[in-house]
């Protein structure tokens, strides 16, 4: 049964007086948590089986929570303890500009890899494990593209360098270098908070 017929069936029940006040509240709030929405009395009232035939069920988790439904660049997303985000992100020729104009001597990439660099910011929003103050380093980023690797190395960071010491409260931002196979699509990055029980974020790079 859709969601349309369901509230149909709910307000039929309920003018017929087999549904009291409480029992037809009680099943509307079944219905908000069946289908990820928040329909009130009042707004059902109003809706059809039309309006709502291609609602979908909710079963993915929250926004970044898995590689499934990733965060987007732009945007600052949170574990218990941190807060964490992408800004800006670049491959290809202007990775390499920016690497290379900052430091001459930066290694090249491997055989059949290629290096991004990454804008990332980080804030610590609570104590959680951590000491008074906790370094926050680039190794916390990852990068998984459509081969399905896991890539953790890098090579020297651009500056504005993200790195600091960061008391609950405190923030950082700035640019981390991380690899990929050269030409690789669908890149994402893995974000793991540094927590005796970590946080996975992730967030698409590129569609």
């Amino acid at each position: 049964m859709g969601l349309g017929q369901e509230l149909e069936t709910l307000r039929n029940l309920k003018d017929q007086g087999i549904l009291d006040e409480d029992a037809y509240n009680a099943a509307i709030a079944k219905i908000n948590e069946k289908f990820g929405i928040n329909v009130g009395e009042d707004i059902s009232n109003d809706i059809s089986a039309d309006d709502v035939q291609d609602a979908e069920i909710v079963e993915d988790g929250p926004e970044s929570s898995s590689m499934d439904n990733p965060g987007q660049m732009g945007y600052m997303y949170s574990s218990p303890n941190w807060s964490m985000g992408v800004l800006d992100f670049e491959r290809g020729q202007a990775a390499y500009n920016r690497i290379y104009n900052n430091n001459e001597f930066a290694a090249d990439a491997n055989p059949g890899m290629e290096y991004l660099c990454l804008y990332v910011k980080v804030e610590r929003v609570g104590l959680g494990d951590g000491d008074m103050s906790v370094g926050v380093y680039d190794w916390w980023w990852k990068i998984v593209g459509d081969r399905r690797n896991i890539h953790g190395g890098g090579t020297i960071n651009p500056e504005p360098e993200l790195h600091a010491e960061l008391m609950v409260g405190g923030s950082a931002e700035g640019w981390i270098t991380r690899e990929c196979f050269a030409g690789e699509t669908g890149l994402m990055t893995l974000v793991e908070s540094p927590d005796y029980t970590p946080t996975t974020i992730w967030i698409k790079l590129e569609d």
